[in-house]
């Protein structure tokens, strides 16, 4: 699968959400998710989403793991200069 797809996917669904096409959008968050597991900023306007229709437990567990995925990038991407400065 084409990598730069998720990234599409996902300004579309910023498109539909800023137009107020919901459904639409949590289709293309949806499907970005699909293409990677780990791409937290759709996770983050999934649970946008669900917080707005009152699912409020799916979008914690959506922020939940944003969070986390975040947290992982920033950590993985500190490490060379903490190893070399170490």
């Amino acid at each position: 699968l084409d990598p730069e797809m998720k990234e599409a996917l996902f300004n579309r669904g910023m498109s539909y959400r800023e137009a107020h096409r919901n459904d639409a959008a949590l289709k293309d968050f949806n499907a970005a998710i699909d293409l990677d597991l780990e791409f937290a900023a759709a996770f983050g306007q999934r649970a946008a989403i669900e917080r707005d229709r009152g699912q409020n437990s799916r979008a914690a567990a959506d922020e939940k793991h944003a969070d986390a995925l975040n947290s992982q990038w920033r950590t993985v991407r500190r490490l060379p200069r903490i190893q070399a400065g170490g």
